[in-house]
């Protein structure tokens, strides 16, 4: 095996030519520190192999310094690697990844330059720079703005004057109590404002007797003078107070007009929004209930929309829009139930949905899909000889039963009844109509179930033509019939009676031999 490196002159190895020969013997003649096993090939150390002529670069490796090294022709070492791994450069580009496949590039260098120079930088595509870091540690990040070079004082933050100057700064104490809040207004007879600046402000109180009140947001109980223990949160909710006592107040508009009343409680936006009653102690909650009442006091509204066409009192609806048919001065009403509704008048119930009373003293229960109504035990009708006068005997009886007809039917949906007598729900706007369609919803009902009673019309027929009073039939102010078959026991105990006198009459005549 031979290998020789010259510069194309001949010779003898080891000549001014720069050659030198393999001898097959484990070295190399021309120059001694090459040596190989046959397998790799072994420079010496602090011999080095040089690349290119003049002041290219040449690579060794110094046994004293104990370091791979790359230097120039001069012996300037500008790149190293130690025996631990460490990597030491010196020139001002020491590292430099640049490449044409990337938009990015590298630079790092260290070791004597000014601070004008830097130690790490990294640059985009376009050779702007994205970060840098100087000799003197100073950070800039996007040539934009730069970071201090040393570390401030305790609790200090990093602060930029917009210029890109970054510097630390110390910052004032913030507010310890309620007092050193700008928006807060606390005054010395225990009560708080909350107001954004230019938004209403904090009346001055302590002077009229006004104590123990709280409001928070835009102009929240912002008039109140000598009212106290009021609670209002919300902008404009109970802006109008001024001498009330014991309100609570909480959503935008909500107890809006109320100037003077006790213990009103109206949670929810716009709830008893133009409430300014009497009596107070109203309680609504929910998105505008009770918003349409004005004067009368102790209401109930519980649900959005509920009562909120009620200007009358002491009312209480529950549910959804429960009462918000009732468009005037009703009071002493009760409606539970979604869409559960009244007559403007006084004394009604209605439980259920879409169940509705229409008349004073007037109960209702579910609506006209209702089925069956089951309860444990009957219910018992009051009847005590002290709430009646003018007791006379009813004499209602055989003929009066006689003239009824019994029959069998079925019910119709109640979406196909008379518009007169439908049910609102089934009408235009209702919940059970089909606005687009403009036809009603029919819900589930059985149309098919066999009943036995009478026709409200046919018992009414027979009243008139008897010329007698008869208190089971009746007519709500739509119209719609209806019977009390409870009150048919009264003239079938008549019947019963004449039917025995006839009976006892005739056994008479047969057991008398003479007759």
């Amino acid at each position: 095996m031979g290998m020789s490196f010259n510069s194309g002159g001949g010779g003898s190895p080891g000549g001014s030519d720069t050659e030198f020969q393999y001898n097959n013997s484990d070295s190399f003649e021309g120059l001694s520190g090459f040596v190989t096993d046959g397998t790799d090939l072994t420079i010496n150390d602090d011999i080095y192999l040089q690349f290119g002529d003049g002041a290219d670069f040449k690579i060794r490796y110094n046994s004293t310094g104990g370091r791979f090294q790359i230097s120039d022709t001069a012996g300037n070492v500008f790149f190293s690697i130690t025996d631990n791994g460490s990597v030491g450069t010196t020139n001002v580009n020491a590292i430099d990844v640049n490449s044409s496949g990337l938009t990015t590039k590298l630079g790092i260098k260290g070791g004597g330059a000014t601070d004008s120079t830097y130690a790490i930088i990294t640059e985009d595509s376009s050779d702007s720079e994205t970060f840098s870091v100087s000799d003197g540690g100073t950070v800039k990040i996007n040539d934009e703005y730069t970071l201090p070079t040393a570390d401030g004082s305790a609790n200090q933050v990093m602060q930029t004057d917009g210029s890109g100057a970054v510097t630390f700064e110390t910052v004032s104490a913030g507010a310890t109590t309620l007092d050193g809040l700008t928006d807060v207004t606390t005054t010395s007879d225990n009560s708080i404002w909350i107001m954004n600046a230019g938004q209403g402000s904090a009346p001055v109180t302590g002077t009229g007797g006004g104590v123990d009140n709280f409001a928070c947001l835009d102009n929240a109980l912002n008039s109140v003078t000598s009212g106290t223990d009021n609670i209002c949160i919300g902008a404009d909710a109970g802006t109008a107070i001024t001498s009330a006592t014991g309100n609570i107040a909480i959503g935008k508009d909500a107890l809006k007009a109320e100037d003077i009343r006790i213990g009103n409680v109206a949670i929810g936006v716009e709830a008893l929004s133009v409430n300014n009653s009497l009596h107070g102690y109203n309680v609504a909650v929910g998105y505008g209930a009770g918003n349409s009442l004005v004067n009368y006091g102790h209401g109930v509204y519980i649900g959005a929309y509920t009562g909120d066409q009620d200007t009358g009192g002491q009312n209480t609806f529950i549910g959804y829009q429960a009462g918000n048919g009732m468009a005037g001065a009703g009071q002493l009403n009760s409606c539970l139930g979604y869409q559960s509704d009244c007559a403007v008048a006084n004394n009604q119930i209605a439980v259920g949905y879409s169940a509705v009373a229409t008349g004073a003293n007037e109960g209702i229960w579910g609506n006209a899909s209702i089925a069956t109504n089951n309860i444990t035990v009957d219910w018992t009708v009051t009847s005590d000889k002290r709430i009646k006068s003018n007791i006379k005997n009813n004499d209602i009886g055989l003929k009066f039963i006689n003239a009824l007809r019994p029959v069998t039917f079925t019910k119709k949906h109640p979406a196909t009844w008379d518009s007169k007598i439908r049910e609102k729900r089934y009408k235009k706007g209702g919940n059970d109509y089909d606005d687009k369609k403009r036809k009603a919803i029919k819900d589930e009902f059985d149309s098919s179930k066999k009943y036995i009673g009478l026709i409200a019309q046919e018992v009414k027929e027979v009243v008139d033509t008897q010329n007698v009073e008869f208190s089971g039939w009746s007519e709500d102010k739509n119209g719609k019939q209806g019977i009390q078959y409870s009150a048919l026991v009264v003239p079938l105990i008549n019947a019963i009676k004449e039917l025995t006198n006839k009976i006892d009459n005739l056994e008479k005549k047969l057991n008398d031999p003479i007759t």
